[in-house]
């Protein structure tokens, strides 16, 4: 726009340099105030044009549209037109640099201006550079509002109408999403509910095509996570955690050698109570014991390896294994001595237990139909004999137990005892915890 503009100005100047030469040297100043007076009035764009009259030194002038006047102004005011390294006073005469003789542009908040000289293109000296002499300096000032008024409103039009259409198509797009994306996102919102552990829910979506069938096959997803997720509380934490760290791995389940604490608790007396009881009655007592005894072994940092029968078989892993085994027995011992004050079922129950440390042989066990996760060896054998002459309420811990945790916790010393499997007698010790 601006380049347009100044194009337009150079054909005015063009036109008009000569005339207002002639005015200007004639001392005419009210016939330039006419001239350039009718040129603003046939243009709405322009608000004013301003010439500075400068015959000489001593008659100066201001010739504006706007106001319709001509005034008079001093040489100090001169510095408001021409900058003081542009120009020289030589002979009363104003001279200006040949390299300053063109049309100059800028802008204000309201304004693009257009500046430009008038000189006497063939009165030049040599002062300390090329000058010309310059009779006039004239300024239109074009207004901005005017200037850019129809281009707004030939953007606002396009950037209105560019609206309408994209409101009407951002519409039509989502009503089209929502139709097309619901399904999806109601198998987003399935896939969030499965990340949160929510696996009791149905996804709804009777439609017969692709989005169809998939919501069918994520139901039957859903299906077979909850059955794996019911399968999997058969099967130790110990087994889960290793599977799923080699999974993640790459890796395979090697067999390996590892040195645990292997922990036995056995209810005493329960086969023969158990007879005395209906099967549900009896399940019920195995789950809640159970239930409260594996509690504390894994809050202490055990893992349940496996139930048999009326037994717990955890393993201890770690440092201080052998004092969270200690820990997880006295806690088992009390709670139980609670339970029977509390009279929790009509039966007392009591449970022995056997603890043992040292080298156990770990890795994945059985046949293709059923597997498992486990530790065996001597350690492992030691233990369930520990356990099997531990009496009601007592604690029985190998010889290597004791003497880690002597300084630590009171032991009896028990009369040598010959285990199943052992061809030496073994030396153990009784917990004193009470």
């Amino acid at each position: 726009m601006t380049n347009m503009v100044s194009d337009f100005v150079k054909g005015y100047i063009n036109s008009s340099s000569k005339v207002l030469l002639e005015y200007i040297t004639l001392d005419q100043p009210f016939d330039v105030l006419i001239f350039i007076k009718n040129f603003s009035s046939s243009l709405p764009q322009i608000d004013r044009i301003s010439v500075y009259q400068l015959i000489n030194s001593k008659n100066l002038k201001i010739i504006d549209s706007k106001d319709f006047r001509v005034k008079d102004y001093s040489i100090d005011d001169i510095k408001n037109v021409l900058k003081s390294e542009n120009y020289q006073i030589f002979n009363h005469f104003f001279y200006i640099r040949e390299e300053v003789n063109r049309l100059e542009s800028y802008e204000s908040r309201e304004h693009i201006v257009f500046n430009y000289p008038i000189v006497f293109p063939k009165d030049k000296v040599e002062l300390d550079g090329n000058y010309v002499r310059i009779v006039g300096y004239m300024s239109i000032f074009f207004s901005k509002d005017l200037l850019y008024q129809p281009l707004k409103d030939t953007v606002y039009s396009i950037v209105v109408n560019s609206l309408i259409w994209l409101l009407i198509g951002i519409i039509g797009v989502f009503i089209f999403a929502i139709l097309i994306t619901k399904p999806i996102y109601l198998i987003i919102s399935a896939v969030r509910r499965i990340r949160s552990g929510d696996l009791d829910f149905k996804i709804e979506i009777k439609t017969k095509d692709e989005l169809g069938l998939l919501s069918s096959q994520f139901n039957d997803m859903v299906l077979h996570l909850r059955e794996k997720i019911e399968m999997q509380k058969f099967v130790s934490k110990q087994t889960t955690r290793v599977i799923e760290s080699k999974i993640r791995e790459g890796g395979a389940l090697n067999p390996h050698k590892e040195n645990v604490v292997v922990f036995f608790a056995d209810i005493r007396g329960f086969t023969s109570m158990s007879e005395l009881l209906e099967p549900d009655k009896v399940i019920e007592i195995l789950n809640y014991y159970f239930e409260e005894m594996s509690k504390i072994i894994i809050e202490q940092g055990g893992d349940i390896d496996k139930y048999v029968g009326d037994q717990i078989f955890a393993i201890f892993k770690g440092e201080d294994k052998d004092l969270k085994a200690i820990h997880s027995a006295i806690l088992i011992q009390e709670m139980i001595k609670n339970k029977n004050k509390e009279k929790t079922f009509d039966i007392e129950i009591k449970v022995g237990i056997g603890i043992n440390m040292g080298e156990v042989v770990a890795g994945k066990m059985g046949s293709s139909v059923r597997m498992d996760y486990t530790v065996i060896g001597d350690v492992v054998n030691t233990g369930a004999r520990l356990c099997s002459v531990a009496g009601p309420y007592e604690i029985i811990v190998s010889e290597n137990i004791y003497n880690n945790l002597k300084d630590t916790y009171s032991f009896v010393k028990k009369e040598k005892i010959k285990l199943k499997g052992k061809a030496k007698e073994v030396v153990v010790y009784s917990l004193v915890y009470q």
